[in-house]
Parts: C-alpha cells; structure tokens; sequence
C-alpha cells in the first residue's frame, strides 16, 4: 500500500491525515519547521471530535524539507501562496512517480507546479 504524505496540516489537511488513518491507509505528515513538529508531539498528535466523540492520533511526522523516502502519494493541503515554497523544500523526496493531489482555493497553482515539477503527476 502507497504512503500518503499530508503536506499543510492545518484543518483540512489535518482532517484528512485523520480520516485516511482511520481508514487504514499508511501516510505521513510533513511539517514546515522543527519546532512546528515538536509542537504537534507535544500534544500527543492530531486530534478530531465527531459526533462528541474525541480520538487522537499520533502518526508518522517529519519536517518537508528533511532527507526521507520518496514521496508516493501528496496531498497538498497548504494556502494557495505558499503551495510552491513548499513543494521545493519537499522537492528533494519528489520523483517521477510522485502523484500530488493539490486541496485549496486560487488560481494559478497548478500551472507553476506544472512548470516545476513536470515529472509529478498532478491532480487538482
């Protein structure tokens, strides 16, 4: 089965890692800075209610511009504006099999990863 690596985990891409975790998928999340990360342990991972029901999980973290297998499935949950600053420090883990699954709002994104990062696979 294919890692899903959640780059943006902020509420979407947080409800995501959830949601694919709880449905036995592998994946990883990629923070913006160490300290971001050290945060995130502190915590004790992500955590999500529904329905009144709280669970947290502790998944798989790293930070983006880190040295790490390579990148299998992305799903990009960042703002808009900072989608390429963040996919170059990922860049060292992208390949040509890599398949990115862009998730937010704005116009432009997708052709200036195309430029980029002609070898991924893009979907938007």
């Amino acid at each position: 089965m294919a890692t899903w690596s959640i780059l943006g985990v902020g509420a979407i891409g947080s409800l995501w890692a959830c949601n694919l975790h709880r449905a036995g998928h592998k994946l990883e999340l990629l923070f913006r800075t160490a300290e971001v990360l050290k945060s995130y342990r502190a915590r004790g991972g992500l955590t999500l209610v529904t329905r009144g029901k709280q669970q947290t999980f502790r998944l798989d973290a790293g930070v983006v511009g880190e040295p790490g297998e390579p990148v299998q499935l992305l799903l990009v949950a960042t703002k808009a504006h900072q989608t390429l600053e963040a996919l170059r420090q990922a860049g060292a883990r992208l390949g040509p099999r890599t398949r990115v699954l862009l998730l937010q709002n704005g116009m432009g994104v997708a052709e200036g990863i195309r430029a980029q990062f002609a070898t991924c696979e893009l979907y938007c």
